[in-house]
C-alpha cells in the first residue's frame, strides 16, 4: 500500500483542535461572528514513522499556556498499533475577521471566549 502524503498532516491536526475546541465547548463560528480569526501563524512537524494508506490514525491535542497574543497547541499523531507516526507544534493567532490585524487575547473577550475545561487540556513545556 501507499504512503500517506505529508500534506495531509495539517488536516488532520486542524481535525485533532477543532475536536479540542469542541469537547471544551468553543464554538469556533461563534468567534467568527464576533470577528475573531484564529490563523495559523507557525506549524513544527516531526515525522516519526510512515503513515500508510488504511492506517486508522488518532490524533491527540493539547494546549499550552500563556494563551496570549495565540494559542499554542501540542499534537501527536498515532496508528492503529499505537506507534507514534508524527508530532507538532502549531501556534494560532487572534485575528480581526474585517482587517487582518492581529488581536492580543486580552481584548478579545478572551476569558469568555475560551471556557475554564479548557485547562484540563493544558501541558507545561
Amino acid at each position: 500500500m501507499g504512503y500517506v502524503h505529508h500534506a495531509q498532516l495539517a488536516l488532520y491536526l486542524e481535525e485533532g483542535r477543532m475536536d479540542l475546541f469542541r469537547k471544551v465547548g468553543i464554538d469556533v463560528s461563534r468567534l467568527e461572528k464576533e470577528g475573531i480569526l484564529l490563523p495559523v501563524a507557525r506549524m513544527e512537524l516531526r515525522f516519526k514513522h510512515p503513515m500508510r494508506f488504511g492506517d486508522v490514525l488518532s490524533v491527540v491535542t493539547r494546549t499550552e499556556a500563556p494563551w496570549d497574543p495565540g494559542l499554542v497547541f501540542r499534537s501527536r499523531v498515532y496508528n492503529q498499533d499505537k506507534t507514534l507516526t508524527a508530532s507538532a507544534r502549531v501556534i494560532l493567532v487572534f485575528a480581526d475577521r474585517e482587517t487582518g490585524a492581529l488581536l492580543q487575547a486580552g481584548k478579545t473577550g478572551f476569558p469568555d471566549l475560551f471556557p475554564a475545561d479548557l485547562k484540563h487540556f493544558i501541558i507545561h513545556p
